[in-house]
């Protein structure tokens, strides 16, 4: 079995679709350690994503002046001209998807205060690692787990080392306890 990285839950394999659906118990054996979300991240991205979306379009009505007025040009218009609109879009994208997230955390910080079970965090099945956060699920065999980089899960991902930061605050569990029942799946304790 190779890495795998996705957003669709049906690329899967069946037992990692089971370990993240909140409806399913989860197997026998199976640890779970649960990311905990919070206000403070919500506001982070709620000001990133003002703040780079303002930016946008401070670069998009600065793009769209550069294609109208030609008239300080002398060379005509071209392609880099384009360039701080594109840009400009780009940004206003990435900001919303910033503010559209802060719905969908909040959501997850209620059910958390609620006391329900939100499967986002770590997982360790016998020669599984699985990570699932908000942007995608990370699967990863045990053959191709190359150890823990200080907070960072190191993977081998075809052929070149990769790597991904553990959440910072997990519910009712301590980040270190985290990090020593990671190494203690490595070395099969």
């Amino acid at each position: 079995m190779q890495v795998i990285i996705t957003t669709l839950p049906e690329k899967l394999p069946e037992a990692v679709r089971a370990m993240i659906d909140e409806s399913r118990p989860l197997a026998e054996g199976t640890h779970f350690f649960e990311e905990r979300f919070t206000m403070g991240g919500s506001a982070r991205n709620l000001v990133l994503g003002v703040g780079i979306g303002l930016l946008g379009i401070l670069l998009a009505l600065f793009g769209v002046y550069l294609v109208l007025d030609q008239s300080t040009s002398p060379r005509g218009l071209d392609s880099y001209d384009f360039l701080p609109l594109v840009v400009g879009l780009v940004l206003i994208f990435g900001a919303y998807l910033l503010v559209a997230s802060v719905g969908g955390r909040q959501a997850l910080i209620r059910a958390q205060k609620a006391g329900r079970r939100t499967r986002y965090g770590i997982f360790l099945d016998t020669d599984l690692l699985v990570s699932r956060n908000w942007f995608d699920t990370t699967v990863i065999p045990k053959p191709l787990f190359k150890g823990l980089a200080g907070r960072s899960v190191q993977y081998d991902h075809d052929g070149q080392v990769k790597r991904f930061a553990l959440p910072a605050t997990f519910v009712d569990t301590d980040p270190a306890q985290v990090e020593a029942a990671i190494r203690g799946w490595r070395d099969g304790a």
